[in-house]
């Protein structure tokens, strides 16, 4: 027997027997290994939903600056020549006021999506607990299923949406009517914060709410597999141009704040 068995051996059974401390200590051992092994695996799942769950809404990467860009063909064309981006769609966002049925009125978040094109970055399909998302026009809106039980909207139902534009046509003694959509489908991304505050619309239809006029906010972009967001975004902020005021900022960057509580 080799001595280094002979020494261990020698330590577990002492004078030949199997001893109480032996076993406590093995026991010990074991239930510390399994404990590390089940929070380890539990704590990697649990990211992996989270960045599936991060992705899913607002893809790897995305282009934003601090106000709204017209010129979203050439920026477009940019980002399709960098190494790693193999998708883009654009968005546009805000704030409305939402009313239906004399409820209290809801403020959440809207989001233009085109509709031709988010299905290459964000799989909306997977999302919609009713309706569809085909059905989505520039008379229709996609409400969060908690959103919806609190204004009490059911699917063909009509909602009102009132625009900050409202406001500021207001002080120019002009008026602008709220616009009445009709609710086509509902999303629930099992995240708390946008399952009761966000709401779907055509890109068009968002850009008339705020008077865009053709511009957008951002791109969400869809890299590679096995792409680096990160070292994707860097590539991105090189060719971006400065005039643009735009920048390029992986997922783990956007959702930062966010990450580093969890």
């Amino acid at each position: 027997m080799p001595w280094y068995l002979y020494l261990a051996f020698k330590q577990l059974f002492p004078g030949g027997r199997f001893p109480f401390f032996t076993l406590m200590s093995m026991l010990g051992v074991t239930l510390g290994v399994a404990v590390l092994v089940v929070t380890t695996g539990v704590m990697d799942g649990f990211g992996n939903q989270i960045k599936k769950m991060t992705v899913d809404t607002q893809g790897d990467v995305q282009v934003s600056g601090e106000n709204a860009f017209a010129n979203v063909a050439e920026i477009e064309n940019l980002v399709a020549g960098v190494p790693g981006v193999i998708a883009a769609t654009p968005f546009a966002r805000g704030v409305v006021l939402l009313e239906h049925g004399g409820r209290k009125p809801a403020y959440p978040g809207i989001e233009g999506i085109d509709i031709n094109r988010v299905r290459g970055v964000v799989p909306l399909d997977r999302y919609i607990h009713g309706g569809s998302i085909d059905q989505l026009d520039d008379d229709s809106i996609i409400l969060s299923v908690q959103l919806a039980k609190s204004l009490g909207a059911r699917l063909g139902d009509k909602v009102e949406v009132y625009s900050p534009l409202i406001i500021e046509k207001l002080k120019r003694d002009e008026i602008f009517l709220p616009r009445e959509l009709r609710v086509v489908a509902l999303f629930e991304f099992g995240h708390q914060a946008l399952d009761s505050s966000l709401v779907l619309t055509t890109l068009r239809t968002m850009q008339d709410l705020y008077g865009l006029q053709g511009a957008v906010h951002g791109l969400n972009l869809k890299i590679a597999p096995g792409a680096d967001a990160d070292a994707v975004a860097a590539r991105l902020n090189a060719v971006l141009p400065r005039a643009a005021q735009l920048r390029a900022r992986s997922w783990i960057e956007l959702n930062r704040e966010f990450l580093f509580i969890i």
